[in-house]
């Protein structure tokens, strides 16, 4: 069975040592999201450009990321045409 009692101490020191040892190694992650939220416009005139700047911080975020951007370059307008605005199908 399940120990919630457990869970809720495990919870509790997590939370207690996260800012020292995890956000170290986490902060990056969400810098990266942050990034990409500010920079995405489905609708920018240099879709690619924008795309670019959106992933500037992922680093090692995105595991084909040498490939990825100058592949989707290529790529955008076809998609932009096929896809539209993105945010309408959501």
């Amino acid at each position: 069975m399940f120990d919630k009692l457990r869970l809720k101490e495990v919870l509790v020191e997590y939370k207690k040592r996260f800012v020292q040892q995890q956000w170290p190694n986490e902060k990056y992650k969400w810098e990266a999201v942050r990034c990409f939220q500010l920079n995405w416009d489905v609708n920018s005139d240099d879709f690619a450009q924008m795309l670019t700047k959106a992933l500037a911080q992922t680093a090692n975020l995105l595991a084909s990321v040498n490939n990825f951007l100058a592949s989707f370059k290529n790529k955008s307008n076809t998609l932009l045409e096929r896809y539209g605005n993105g945010a309408v199908q959501h």
